[in-house]
């Protein structure tokens, strides 16, 4: 695991060095090559994949889909009840789908804990991601919703910036990503917004490329605004918060692990933070999380996590299996290769299911790829083994992660176990959002 840690303190490095050198030359405010983001087919996933592997076809082929996925960019256009939105002194930036809206339209934010009847005072900008835009919305929300493909036009986009900018690849892999368009797009319609007197923005925040450009276009048209950003997850290495440039004027942090590692490894000051209480987990009667086999959002190869679970299933020889439970990602139940690995991975634990019938089960849970609920499940005083394809992006490494206990079963498979029994995540309450406007 050393060998981990140093190599997760060299791409920090690196990523600061290309925001601070190459991307700050480009004067562009944000794009999708330096999001950063640790999980996810993204492009500047590619671009750490590229620096590690050291082998650019690497990044190339997260390029051409890349591409593909500009050609394939929709329009964009916001809906609300009218345009004039200047009595609103504060807004809150979060994401939505239909399920969050009830009949009378009230939005109910799962980041916060609360719904826009609740905080009637604020103005909602809800970035949309459901095709269904039949729905009844109260007058402080702002939804920002899909319209349409336009092929043309985006065709036309890619062959302007090739051409423009043939002199620099570097600056056509940075205007070329799709996040730098839907960042463009979202400033052009919030153009058409009367904010008047708007002083403090509240977001979920995860260093996206639209987060950067909104940050950025309210500093610059409302002098005395501040903005305020959430972390509400807890990923193993949380790059795509490494500090740049355009960031919020404070950030909550609910977690003291993350607090000592955005402040010694992302760039972070003391005075960039408020450790505070989560608005998103809150204190309420625990979900059992034990003896559940839990899917990632996203993973390459079923073939390789059937195996490494087969692997893991015969090293845990004195456990019975019978009563695990598989649980898909929310936003992955239609995924064929999600499907199949849940086939494979029931098929395996059916084939050790009459072992050991007089031993109870050990107190643990399976996690599989990418994810951050691994953090909420240790406070759920579980053990945790982890299976991963990806060691530097997916696993927990003690360098950031101070509380956690890790050792090898194998490669690709970790165990986890707090150290000690204090709660890795600050819970708070259904009234938590409140302090975070009172303590700006």
């Amino acid at each position: 695991m050393e060998n981990n840690s140093k190599e997760i303190f060299n791409l920090l490095k690196k990523i600061k060095k290309y925001l601070n050198v190459e991307f700050y030359k480009f004067n562009i405010i944000s794009s999708g090559l330096v999001y950063f983001s640790p999980f996810g087919q993204n492009i500047s996933f590619g671009l750490m994949k590229s620096w590690i592997k050291k082998k650019k076809i690497v990044l190339i082929n997260f390029f051409i889909k890349e591409i593909y996925s500009l050609i394939n960019f929709y329009e964009y256009q916001m809906l609300y009840s009218n345009n004039d939105k200047q009595k609103y002194k504060k807004m809150i930036i979060t994401w939505g789908t239909k399920k969050n809206f009830d009949n009378e339209g009230i939005f109910y934010d799962n980041y916060f804990n609360t719904d826009s009847n609740i905080l009637k005072d604020t103005l909602w900008l809800v970035i949309y991601s459901d095709k269904n835009i039949n729905l009844k919305i109260n007058d402080n929300i702002i939804l920002y919703v899909k319209k349409n493909k336009n092929y043309f036009s985006n065709i036309i986009y890619i062959f302007k910036t090739f051409v423009f900018h043939f002199y620099s690849f570097n600056k056509i892999l940075n205007l070329l990503s799709w996040q730098y368009l839907y960042s463009i797009k979202l400033i052009e319609n919030i153009k058409t917004i009367l904010f008047g007197d708007l002083k403090l923005v509240l977001l979920p925040y995860e260093g996206q490329p639209f987060q950067t450009f909104l940050i950025d276009y309210l500093r610059r048209n409302k002098k005395d605004i501040s903005v305020l950003g959430f972390i509400h997850s807890y990923p193993s290495l949380p790059s795509h918060l490494i500090k740049r440039k355009v960031v919020p004027d404070k950030i909550i942090v609910s977690c003291k692990d993350q607090v000592y590692s955005l402040k010694k490894y992302f760039f972070w000051n003391s005075n960039d933070i408020k450790y505070m209480n989560s608005a998103r987990f809150i204190k309420k009667e625990k979900i059992s999380m034990n003896n559940k086999i839990y899917l990632p959002i996203n993973f390459n190869s079923v073939e390789k996590l059937s195996e490494f679970f087969s692997n893991l299933v015969d090293k845990l020889n004195q456990v019975n299996f019978k009563n695990f439970e598989v649980k898909n990602h929310p936003h992955s139940l239609n995924s064929k290769k999600h499907q199949k690995l849940i086939t494979n991975i029931n098929k395996k634990m059916f084939e050790v299911s009459n072992r050991n019938l007089e031993k109870k089960n050990e107190n643990f849970s399976i996690f599989i790829g990418s994810t951050g609920s691994i953090i909420e499940a240790l406070d759920n005083e579980i053990s945790i083994y982890h299976i991963f394809e990806d060691e530097i992006f997916e696993s927990y490494d003690s360098m950031l992660w101070p509380s956690i206990s890790s050792s090898i079963l194998e490669r690709n498979i970790f165990r986890y176990d707090k150290k000690n029994n204090q709660d890795l995540i600050n819970l708070g309450n259904e009234n938590t959002v409140f302090s975070y406007f009172q303590n700006l």
